[in-house]
């Protein structure tokens, strides 16, 4: 009876040893499929969903003020080429215009920013056979 025993305690001890390796494979497992589909991720960035702002942009960073010949504009002319354009900006912030791909550059900008962006159309005139590039503002055509 004692040799019998012996084999039942041999048994038991295999067993446990069985089930405590299947149930810390399974925990290994586990753990790896939990941190895998993000249970635990958190997003550290706050959105303000109301005004629809990401915190890096926020709208309204530039302000541009665009008048075509004197007149006040809600969008850069479509033709882009055929005016003298002058950009003034605040906050130290300067600008000029691309003349080659019609594109406001700004540079120094880091805050907030409000520009004026002036389109002043170019006449070409011909003086005594000469061409010569005739602004109405400036009274010379």
């Amino acid at each position: 009876m004692k040799g019998k025993l012996k084999i039942f305690d041999k048994y038991k001890r295999n067993k446990q040893f069985l089930y405590g390796s299947i149930m810390g494979i399974l925990l290994v497992i586990g753990s790896l499929v939990l941190f895998k589909t993000f249970a635990f991720y958190t997003e550290k960035a706050e959105f303000n969903v109301i005004r629809g702002k990401v915190p890096n942009f926020t709208a309204g960073d530039i302000k541009l003020a665009i008048t075509i010949d004197g007149e006040k504009a809600d969008q850069i002319p479509s033709d882009k080429k055929g005016y003298k354009v002058q950009v003034q900006c605040d906050n130290g912030v300067t600008g000029e215009w691309n003349y080659d791909n019609g594109a406001i550059t700004l540079n120094g900008f880091s805050i907030s920013t409000k520009c004026s962006v002036n389109f002043e159309s170019i006449y070409t005139i011909y003086v005594n056979g000469e061409q010569v590039n005739a602004f109405p503002s400036q009274g010379n055509y």
